[in-house]
């Protein structure tokens, strides 16, 4: 569920069966900030606050990874960009 504060482009939300905005799900089960190549979210630095809450390689991380066959790759912290 996205929050007041959640400033999400619209093309990457949707709204619920009772009216909350979420974000979008693609055909694949996945979210729709995904980027498929990487397994790594293109809104990152602007993801909504429950995906703030919700810790990488967590437990809940993994077992939902593991739901839609992310690689164990994908769970590996993004390498530091050069400046």
């Amino acid at each position: 569920m996205l929050m007041g504060e959640d400033e999400i482009e619209p093309a990457l939300t949707m709204q619920d069966q009772w009216g909350g905005w979420v974000m979008k799900r693609l055909g694949d089960g996945l979210c729709a900030a995904l980027d498929r190549a990487t397994f790594r979210c293109r809104i990152y630095a602007h993801r909504p606050t429950i995906c703030r809450d919700f810790a990488m390689g967590s437990d809940d991380c993994i077992d939902i990874r593991g739901d839609v066959n992310v690689p164990a790759s994908a769970l590996l912290p993004e390498p530091p960009r050069n400046r």
